[in-house]
């Protein structure tokens, strides 16, 4: 299932269903672990819809943490935020 527009605009709007990661605070070099260790505790708490802010700054944050998030098992699809500093995330709970 891939959402539409509208239903990715809501999300966004109506963030209390939105598990959120602030990735400010850890270095590139520990965000592998770190993300890997968020998805599988929101998939066991069975949280299907994550965010992830990385801000906008040089990308660092953001390239790192799409590398990542492409192809992993645990998702099932991911967009930019309107402002560009977030990652929305659908996990795949099935």
């Amino acid at each position: 299932m891939v959402l539409s527009a509208q239903q990715k605009a809501w999300l966004e709007m109506n963030s209390d269903f939105i598990v959120s990661f602030d990735l400010h605070y850890h270095h590139l070099d520990d965000l592998e672990s770190v993300v890997e260790k968020f998805l599988n505790d929101c998939f066991l708490d069975r949280h299907q819809n994550l965010s992830f802010v990385h801000g906008h700054g040089t990308g660092a944050l953001r390239n790192k943490l799409h590398k990542i998030l492409d192809g992993h098992p645990l998702v099932k699809e991911t967009w930019m935020g309107n402002n560009g500093g977030i990652t929305y995330v659908i996990l795949d709970l099935y």
